[in-house]
């Protein structure tokens, strides 16, 4: 894949990630992953995450119906559910 813009990331998935969102619910992968942020109904994506793991987390996240908002302030990626009534 040719990339011309320099601000791309090609993401590569992590197995491990990939095998328990497969086999956890949306919950229990969420609450695996990300953590209650200060403000209500939102959650943090474990900043502790090594290299593009925290990307990793936020595709599946997003697949399931969360919205994935990064914080450029604290390097942060906050998670909102989508699909809350």
């Amino acid at each position: 894949m040719k990339v011309y813009a320099t601000n791309q990331v090609c993401l590569e998935i992590d197995n491990s990630i990939e095998n328990d969102f497969n086999k956890l619910d949306r919950t229990d992968f969420l609450l695996k992953y990300a953590y209650k942020s200060a403000y209500s109904k939102r959650f943090l994506i474990n900043t502790k995450l090594v290299g593009v793991n925290n990307l990793c987390v936020a595709y599946f996240l997003f697949k399931d119906g969360f919205g994935i908002t990064y914080d450029d302030y604290l390097g942060s990626y906050y998670v909102n559910d989508l699909k809350v009534d």
